[in-house]
């Protein structure tokens, strides 16, 4: 029988085979909500280091277009 949950063993001292199950042992799913709230906080740093790094984009851009905007009005005005 192959089943996902348990595991064939073999004792080394007596050489009995026995099945093994696999996995946690029915703690009560607390592992779960502290999971959660851990990737809660992950993705709440996340967002705050995308936010700052939008703020920085945009602040940049409009220095790169005020930039063009006066090398522009530059060759224009040499009429």
């Amino acid at each position: 029988m192959d089943d996902p949950l348990y595991t064939a063993t073999t004792t080394p001292s007596t050489g009995k085979k026995s099945r093994l199950r696999l996995g946690g042992g029915g703690g009560g799913g607390g592992g779960t909500a502290k999971y959660g709230k851990k990737m809660e906080e992950g993705l709440v740093k996340t967002k705050e280091v995308a936010v700052t790094g939008m703020k920085k984009i945009k602040a940049g851009a409009s220095v790169g277009f005020g930039w063009v905007k006066d090398k522009y009005h530059k060759t224009t005005q040499k009429r």
